[in-house]
């Protein structure tokens, strides 16, 4: 999944010469998380909400009110922006972004092509959405999440016991936080089968692994099977 099929192209921004007290006018009326900052034509800078909160002495003054707002009349971005800010290429994937983002705790990156020209932004948000849509979120279904030995095979079998009951496998994703060595974790997000097929799959998964725990949409239930 690249970058270029999730940013938000609708960027906005603003000259590093502008007042923190304009800033903040445009973020609120667009609900902006990330403002781009330019210097004669050259991104120089981000202002993102945590950047404009810093400014108006929040501890002090709460955001949003007239004193506040007064106070930062005469501030300039320059003054309050994150300097040279990291981007990303549309052809990165939207999980280094996310590592980009997470790693260095900041609201989002812009997206730039070779000649440094911006064409997106993906935001916080953005990824929030990104993982909705991957992970099967309006998919009414069930989830499996169970450890197993770290071999192919089994992965295999879980598969194809799920298959013989006609059952669609929308997304699986697999990571090795918190399992043994030799194991590593599984959840499986499944649709397109019955809930009484459910039971059946899951007493033969139960078969493969000591510790199974099912989400089942349908019901609004989940738990230990």
């Amino acid at each position: 999944m690249l970058v270029k099929d999730w940013m938000n192209k609708n960027v906005l921004s603003l000259s590093a010469d502008d007042t923190v007290q304009h800033a903040i006018k445009l973020q609120k009326k667009n609900f902006a998380s990330i403002l781009l900052v330019y210097d004669n034509g050259k991104l120089v800078g981000v202002l993102a909400k945590s950047d404009l909160k810093k400014a108006v002495v929040p501890e002090l003054i709460p955001m949003g009110k007239t004193e506040a707002f007064n106070m930062v009349a005469d501030i300039k971005v320059k003054q309050v922006m994150s300097v040279h800010p990291l981007t990303v290429t549309p052809e990165h994937t939207m999980d280094e972004a996310a590592e980009i983002i997470l790693k260095n705790q900041i609201s989002g990156v812009p997206v730039a092509d070779a000649g440094g020209n911006v064409l997106g932004i993906v935001s916080r948000s953005d990824l929030l959405e990104f993982l909705g849509v991957v992970t099967g979120g309006d998919k009414i279904g069930f989830q499996l999440n169970f450890s197993l030995l770290d071999k192919p095979m089994y992965i295999s079998e879980i598969i194809d016991i799920i298959r013989d009951y006609d059952g669609r496998i929308w997304n699986m994703t697999c990571h090795y936080h918190g399992v043994k060595e030799g194991y590593r974790h599984v959840s499986l997000k499944i649709y397109n089968i019955t809930s009484e097929n459910m039971k059946k799959v899951v007493e033969r998964v139960k078969e493969k692994t000591s510790k199974l725990y099912i989400i089942d949409y349908v019901q609004g239930k989940r738990g230990e099977a």
